[in-house]
């Protein structure tokens, strides 16, 4: 089996969508003709831009994820299957509620991914009814990116403003490995005086890794970079797991189990 699934969505709506009219970007407008005057559309634009913002900030969110499942039968007691996960989702945010000068975009992804094989053993007329095997894989990567432009006005007979100039960007990354074999044991049905059991055992091993990066650049007024900088706000993380449990399904009558 394979499945693929694509998802497009855009801003949502909200009660002053269509009352009010939007504008392209946010920010500051240096005049062409004074290095020291600026307009800021935050003042004149109070609605539109800044923290008075009244309409939602333009969104574009996509989904794409596939689901790929294959089995194989080799007799009535062996069984043997795999499976794959990926979804991939990405966000693009034009903030014009950014409370700074600047003009800011965010772009965000979440790339996840998972990975596995199962065995099942089911014999016939023995006192094992189940016997199932399992080892996953999964990958989570979280990556935030966000992006400070200036404005210019590159000439003073074409005042059209340039959005473009770039004066920061960010990058936090998070990455998740995690590892996991489990194992359950299921018995056939038995008695016990008056009532009837079905005893599970299960185990489980599971290792898992966090780890973070951060890098920050920083641009002059020819969009050239400056410095960078590197750190992170999380140090690597390992855990372990190893777990265990025994199950009783215990059935009095027809009634009451």
């Amino acid at each position: 089996m394979v499945q693929f699934t694509r998802r497009k969505a855009k801003e949502t709506k909200n009660y002053y969508s269509g009352k009010i009219d939007d504008i392209a970007h946010c920010g500051i407008i240096p005049y062409p003709s004074n290095e020291v005057a600026y307009l800021d559309l935050r003042i004149a634009y109070p609605n539109v831009c800044g923290r008075g913002r009244l309409l939602p900030d333009n969104m574009d969110y996509n989904t794409t994820s596939w689901l790929a499942k294959l089995g194989y039968r080799f007799n009535s007691t062996h069984f043997i299957s795999s499976f794959y996960e990926d979804l991939h989702q990405d966000r693009n945010i034009e903030e014009k509620s950014f409370y700074l000068a600047n003009r800011q975009k965010v772009s965000d992804t979440t790339p996840y991914r998972r990975y596995g094989l199962i065995y099942e053993y089911t014999p016939e007329n023995t006192w094992l009814h189940r016997l199932g095997l399992q080892f996953t894989h999964q990958e989570v990567y979280q990556k935030s990116n966000s992006f400070q432009y200036g404005t210019g006005i590159k000439i003073t007979y074409n005042p059209t403003p340039d959005w473009n100039l770039i004066t920061d960007t960010r990058v936090y990354e998070f990455q998740q490995n995690r590892y996991q074999f489990d194992t359950e044991l299921k018995t056939t049905d038995f008695q016990v005086l008056s009532t009837t059991h079905s005893l599970t055992f299960g185990s489980g091993f599971h290792i898992g890794k966090l780890t973070n990066r951060n890098v920050e650049h920083k641009y002059n007024a020819y969009s050239k970079q400056t410095t960078t900088k590197k750190f992170t706000i999380q140090q690597p993380v390992k855990t372990q797991l190893i777990y265990g449990y025994i199950k009783d399904n215990i059935m009095i009558n027809d009634n009451y189990d």
